[in-house]
């Protein structure tokens, strides 16, 4: 069979090396994989995605055992919380914080607190009762504990 496609990219290395990219970009999954993480007391290993959704939206506002919520995200531009919103919360970022600013002008909530890098989110993390967030899994020690979401589950 003849391949035009390929046999130009035979002849142009510029066209055989922008495939190669576009079917990388194409097919590979996010570069950072990251996970739910909350304080080493928070008294739950799993939770389900309606209950991420509500917690990182600000609607849940305690633990079940009745410990505040304390909410931490990467700013909205951080490639990581992009993808945590879509892999973990099943919405886009610019959702959630249109949610926020919802509950913020209303009177009737208020955002999450943003830390400015992974180690300040760790650490914000590891030293506050009661708090979520996510990191990167490179970025996970003992100072916090990992939690699983259960896809589409309550």
């Amino acid at each position: 069979m003849n391949f035009p496609l390929l046999e130009s990219a035979r002849n142009y290395p510029f066209v055989a090396r922008s495939l190669t990219l576009a079917i990388f970009l194409f097919t590979s999954k996010s570069a950072v994989s990251q996970s739910v993480v909350v304080h080493p007391n928070v008294p739950v290993s799993e939770i389900g995605q309606q209950e991420a959704r509500a917690l990182f939206a600000m609607s849940q506002r305690s633990w079940q055992d009745g410990t505040p919520v304390v909410v931490f995200v990467l700013p909205d531009s951080s490639p990581i919380h992009k993808e945590f919103c879509k892999k973990h919360l099943g919405m886009f970022a610019h959702q959630l914080r249109q949610t926020w600013d919802r509950k913020v002008f209303s009177g009737t909530g208020q955002a999450p607190e943003v830390a400015s890098t992974v180690e300040e989110m760790r650490a914000l993390i590891s030293k506050t009762p009661g708090a979520i967030g996510y990191l990167p899994e490179a970025a996970i020690d003992r100072t916090v504990r990992s939690i699983i979401i259960r896809e589409g589950a309550r």
